[in-house]
């Protein structure tokens, strides 16, 4: 076996060392950490929800893949992620239109009715249209 020498006291560098020029770990923020999460989960579970609904839709002679029901749907994704957005009460884009134009009447027996506003959504949609014919075509 070798034997070692033992380093004379000053050929030892003594610590610690100052952090100058060390870089630290920065944690995220556990609100953030928790927002990701929620926004997480809200993606997950309306893509599987909505997976299991176009699967039964198919297996019951809906045309899943025609382009109007991909539209269709992508409207109702957007949808469900609100409902779930709202629950974790999280902000998310659909939350204005379904407060502007579904309304909610609570019946004495404590039933819940609800109405979507079809007339105004036309009329807005009409009046968007217009707006796109009044734009000079671009050559």
């Amino acid at each position: 076996m070798n034997e070692q020498e033992i380093p004379s006291p000053k050929n030892v560098i003594k610590g610690p060392w100052s952090g100058k020029g060390v870089r630290k770990v920065k944690l995220p923020d556990e609100d953030v950490i928790e927002l990701q999460e929620k926004i997480e989960f809200a993606g997950d579970l309306s893509k599987t929800l909505i997976v299991q609904m176009i699967h039964t839709m198919g297996e019951n002679g809906i045309d899943i893949s025609k382009n109007s029901f991909i539209r269709d749907m992508a409207m109702i994704i957007e949808l469900v992620q609100g409902s779930i957005y709202r629950d974790f009460e999280l902000k998310h884009p659909t939350h204005k239109f379904v407060e502007e134009f579904v309304d909610i009447a609570i019946n004495p027996d404590d039933t819940v009715e609800t109405e979507v506003d079809f007339d105004t959504i036309n009329k807005l949609v009409d009046i968007l249209d217009e707006d796109e014919d009044d734009d000079p075509e671009i050559s």
